[in-house]
């Protein structure tokens, strides 16, 4: 994106999130690297979750009884893209902009070990969302890179990381684990995890 562009004319991209955390021990550090399809965290369309925003900030304004809120914030088609201008008010000696903020949901938190104790520390983990995944029967279920049920080596990111392994360094599906990861908000995800050292 270059300065000036409209941020709605760029054609819409994968989105993937890389993803540290570092756990101080006594004895050492215990590390945590993953790299995140952002299906993770946009379990709804940024859209969608501006106008419900809109909503609470019209419901908690008191907004009349005879507005319907909802109706308007639908024909709004609130974007991010229109909070992030500087908007300038005639005789103000100031101008206004909005920034939207986001933060991550507890059930969402990756780096939480009791929510996510399949992640270990010192590994490198890849999340794709593949929702057509069957749901795990346990979270804890694992399997070596080659001997993965059919229904993930189906998977396409499966199909891709095994391209790339073979472009790179077959020997890396050896030390890689593959599993399935249950979201609690947006199904099922593909991961791969490999040990790191901290």
């Amino acid at each position: 994106l270059q300065s000036g562009e409209d941020l709605d004319a760029v054609p819409q991209r994968d989105v993937h999130y890389l993803i540290r955390g570092i756990k101080r021990t006594p004895t050492s550090p215990l590390s945590k690297t993953l790299l995140v399809s952002g299906a993770f965290f946009e379990t709804i369309p940024a859209n969608q979750v501006l106008a419900n925003a809109f909503e609470q900030v019209a419901a908690a304004a008191s907004a009349p009884a005879d507005m319907d809120v909802s109706d308007l914030a639908r024909r709004l088609d609130i974007r991010q893209s229109h909070f992030a201008e500087t908007r300038r008010v005639a005789g103000a000696s100031i101008s206004v902009r909005f920034r939207v903020m986001a933060q991550v949901d507890p059930r969402a938190n990756l780096l939480s070990d009791a929510r996510y104790p399949m992640i270990q520390p010192n590994t490198l983990t890849m999340l794709t969302h593949a929702p057509d995944l069957p749901i795990p029967s346990s979270a804890d279920e694992s399997y070596a890179w080659n001997q993965a049920p059919t229904p993930i080596q189906q998977c396409p990111a499966y199909a891709r990381l095994n391209q790339a392994f073979d472009e790179i360094d077959a020997a890396l599906k050896a030390v890689t684990r593959v599993s399935i990861l249950q979201h609690p908000l947006n199904g099922p995800f593909f991961m791969a995890q490999a040990p790191i050292h901290p």
